[in-house]
């Protein structure tokens, strides 16, 4: 007996093929090229895994979990503006998979899938209560009480990302302004180094090479470590913004521990002393004594988790 677990993201899917036991017999990765549109992808997908499984010589695959991004629709499986997958229009997901390989198919938003991953095989293991925060394009956030996403009674999600932290800071995709995910994400870096690069004639332009649209966070990052003040303060203001955020959900969701994932976290050790700062400030009415760590299984969390969610289906899975 196998399951599959599938992770879509705006520039890559990630499969894993698991045995009864949660044992990985096989993974593999490959592009989504959005722009193909919603069924060629998932046309391509279906064929990654008839192939990912054959290969692996897996026993037949008895069950799906599938992670994308955008908000998800777990009880009909579709799943809505997906932000970065541009383009799509409302889809689908379980239908496909099903018809393909007649096994039950579970969806679900990826920030989620990808915290049962760490939380069963990750930063989140042995953790009652984990909030996993994954911080890139936009903020995502996932909080699991014994290894269970919690959600609305409907089976939504929460979009913890979109709470307003500044009413008049810069407009959300969503409409609203000054969401988390606006102040605090790697986007929110981009546009602030592309900002510096203009006004300030320090070392990030020089990087940039006199362009401020080739300007980028990784520059930013790169500007503050040889030294540019300006550069510095940029991404402490942006943490500071993300340790508020982690205020507000200590002050509602009281986790054991925060898991921090995402690419803003190759700069980890850079934003960390001022998102405990923050929580340091706020830590008189409010529980944030909370381990703030960082993920472990960096790309392959998600796919782990949809494949934790398919076990769990047919309940296979050991807590």
């Amino acid at each position: 007996m196998s399951v599959c677990g599938v992770d879509i993201g705006g520039t890559n899917v990630r499969l894993v093929v698991l045995d009864e036991g949660g044992g990985t017999l096989a993974h593999r990765r490959l592009g989504t090229s959005p722009e193909r549109g919603a069924e060629q992808t998932i046309d391509a997908i279906i064929v990654a895994i008839e192939n990912l499984v054959a290969h692996a010589g897996a026993t037949p695959l008895q069950a799906i979990g599938v992670g994308i991004t955008g908000p998800v629709d777990v009880v009909t499986g579709v799943v809505s503006n997906p932000f970065t997958l541009e383009g799509w229009p409302p889809t689908d997901l379980r239908e496909p998979f099903a018809s393909a390989f007649g096994v039950p198919v579970t969806i679900d938003n990826d920030a989620n899938v990808a915290a049962v991953g760490e939380w069963w095989r990750g930063a989140g293991m042995g953790a009652r209560r984990m909030t996993m925060v994954t911080i890139g394009t936009g903020i995502g956030v996932a909080t699991l009480i014994d290894g269970y996403v919690q959600r609305t009674s409907s089976g939504r999600h929460g979009e913890a990302g979109h709470m307003a932290l500044n009413p008049a800071g810069p407009e959300c995709y969503c409409g609203a302004r000054g969401c988390w995910e606006v102040l605090g994400s790697g986007t929110a870096l981009g546009r602030h180094a592309r900002a510096l690069a203009k006004h300030e004639d320090g070392t990030l332009r020089a990087m940039a090479n006199g362009d401020p649209e080739q300007a980028t966070s990784a520059l930013l990052f790169a500007a503050a470590a040889a030294g540019d003040n300006a550069a510095r303060a940029v991404i402490d203001n942006v943490a500071n913004w993300l340790g508020l955020g982690l205020v507000n959900l200590a002050s509602t969701v009281m986790p054991d521990v925060f898991v921090l994932s995402g690419g803003v976290m190759e700069h980890f050790e850079t934003i960390h002393p001022r998102i405990e700062q923050v929580l340091r400030q706020h830590s008189v009415m409010i529980p944030t004594a909370i381990p703030v760590v960082v993920a472990a299984l960096d790309d392959e969390a998600g796919a782990v988790g949809a494949a934790k969610m398919a076990l769990d289906l047919i309940g296979q899975s050991a807590r």
